[in-house]
């Protein structure tokens, strides 16, 4: 980059204007590799720098993007994060968006991804990608997202058709072949930024109809392996995140491959209407992820509603675990509204001050 010298006798009109450039998301640039800190690698269970410096990932996610929401995103958004002393924003993003028609990519699409990925830049912050889906499409439920449409369309609209949609997407190899070309895709793209730290393949897959057993050893391991090796094909920079299937998170997966996290997320006993412990079961479910991963394991989603009574000791006890086991942590999430009370902020921009004091680092 030329630098230029300016004279001191700026118009406040040329001041704005700078300053402008800086925050504005449509200013901002990738500069792909030049500025930024090298790619983080994997060390045994540990997640490194370049220098060999272990680096604990903790943050938060930070919706929007996997259901359509693309103008919810914004730099203040990121100041807010980074001040909790936060250094890593799982980004959840869908197939639905990036293939809206099958064999048609939409660039469109990623061009918000770069916006949130130069402003994590600025502030020293990583990305993880995450292939999301929840519910598996909205074709299904009013609140799911993930798959295309194109890939749900023939299934009825309800929860069986949803099932029947999970589980012939396992045994179907020209669907999972377009899973993994939609993942190099995405992955050519981004294969020279390091502020993204690496891609989680797939949030919360599901075993659908199929025995979880066999899903467990066989089927899910498979379709890993098989992803990996199709991302591999265009970047071999990235760590990849994996995980354990929707029914089952306390279950180890494991992979034979370099450069992988294993990402479990965490909401046990954080479901009901109050938390009262143990927290023995807490530890075992941690300990039950943890035990004998020879690769980083990191908890790609943890959180509690605040109507919950006693959510404060649920994430403090938490916490107290993630700690003593040494596992970095995204919270499930950032996201403006009051409604949804597990958020990190109020539909005003503030944040949750009742969370957000017990998070903060």
């Amino acid at each position: 980059m030329q630098h230029k010298r300016y004279s001191i006798h700026f118009t406040l009109v040329t001041i704005i204007i700078l300053v402008l450039q800086l925050v504005s998301a449509t200013t901002i640039q990738l500069s792909y590799g030049l500025e930024s800190p090298s790619f983080l690698q994997t060390k045994g269970n540990l997640i490194v720098d370049g220098k060999g410096t272990t680096i604990r990932l903790r943050g938060t996610n930070f919706m929007g993007y996997e259901f359509g929401t693309f103008q919810s995103h914004t730099y203040l958004d990121y100041q807010k994060i980074a001040s909790l002393g936060f250094n890593i924003v799982r980004l959840p993003i869908a197939w639905s968006f990036i293939e809206p028609k099958r064999g048609r990519y939409d660039d469109s699409y990623l061009k918000y991804v770069d916006r949130d990925v130069a402003w994590a830049k600025s502030l020293n912050m990583y990305i993880v990608l995450d292939m999301h889906q929840y519910l598996w499409s909205n074709r299904f439920n009013q609140y799911g997202n993930g798959m295309p449409s194109w890939m749900v369309a023939n299934y009825p609209a309800d929860d069986s058709g949803r099932l029947s949609s999970i589980t012939n997407f396992w045994s179907n190899s020209t669907l999972r072949n377009g899973f993994k070309r939609m993942w190099q895709y995405v992955a050519s793209r981004y294969k020279n930024e390091p502020t993204i730290i690496g891609y989680d393949i797939l949030n919360e897959p599901s075993a659908g109809r199929l025995n979880l057993d066999n899903f467990i050893a066989t089927v899910l391991p498979k379709f890993y392996q098989e992803t990996i090796t199709a991302i591999r094909m265009v970047d071999s920079k990235h760590i990849i995140f994996y995980k354990p299937p929707l029914e089952a998170q306390h279950r180890q997966v494991k992979l034979s491959a370099s450069k992988i996290v294993f990402a479990p997320h965490f909401y046990f006993l954080a479901l009901g209407t109050s938390y009262d412990g143990p927290l023995s079961t807490l530890e075992w479910a941690l300990n039950s992820q943890t035990q004998g991963m020879t690769i980083p394991v990191w908890i790609g989603e943890f959180g509690i509603d605040t109507k919950t009574q006693n959510y404060q000791n649920w994430i403090k006890d938490t916490l107290g675990l993630f700690n003593k086991y040494n596992v970095g942590w995204a919270y499930w999430t950032y996201w403006k509204d009051d409604n949804i009370t597990m958020g990190l902020a109020h539909s005003d921009g503030t944040l949750r001050m009742e969370i957000t004091n017990l998070l903060s680092l």
